[in-house]
């Protein structure tokens, strides 16, 4: 019986370390160069940083280069990065970022809101033609961003990562803690069988 209590709780601990935690996002868009090369001090271009990034669905792609789209689009990166930041020429309602961290969605974020939450004002038009400098701090990291374009175009350059992970085979720590489970639950499971059978 104690036991059985203890193994309920190995699982109970094991779940719980398995759960990440909610991720906090932070996003600010920057209209003046001076300041946005002052928030991206210490970030390096896509190229630079050795980063191998996809481009999905956009027309076309680069680093230095325009990515653009009019509809559905992804930027993935091959690992996370804790700080990301592209420029802009399209400011909008219609453009929407879904963000990503090891396959989990950290939620949606709508660059006119952003971009009123930094001061410039909810209407598009105040600030039309302008480029903006559109910046991401995520605790876990991003490695993809999902655009969503419903009116219009969508297209960004300038791309910079800061705080990278390192490229590793090894597993993460909930990934290391549900093969710990795992192995525990099989056996126990081996354990109670092989006791069945010598009681049978």
């Amino acid at each position: 019986m104690m036991k059985r209590v203890w193994t309920i709780v190995m699982v109970a601990l094991a779940a719980g370390v398995a759960m990440p935690a909610a991720a906090w996002v932070t996003v600010h868009v920057e209209t003046s160069p001076e300041r946005q090369q002052a928030i991206a001090a210490g970030s390096q271009a896509l190229d630079d940083a050795g980063v191998d990034v996809t481009f999905t669905g956009f027309g076309s792609t680069g680093t230095d280069a325009y990515a653009t789209t009019e509809s559905n689009a992804t930027l993935k990166l091959d690992r996370t990065a804790g700080y990301l930041s592209f420029r802009t020429g399209a400011l909008d309602g219609s453009d929407t970022m879904e963000l990503f961290s090891h396959g989990q969605s950290l939620g949606y974020y709508n660059l006119v809101d952003s971009a009123a939450a930094a001061g410039f004002g909810g209407d598009p038009a105040r600030y039309s033609g302008l480029y903006r400098y559109v910046n991401f701090w995520v605790d876990e990291g991003i490695d993809e961003v999902r655009f969503s374009q419903n009116a219009g175009s969508f297209a960004f350059d300038q791309v910079r990562v800061g705080q990278l992970a390192a490229v590793t085979a090894v597993p993460e720590v909930q990934t290391w803690a549900m093969l710990i489970l795992g192995f525990g639950v099989m056996g126990t499971a081996f354990r109670m069988q092989r006791r069945r059978l010598r009681t049978a």
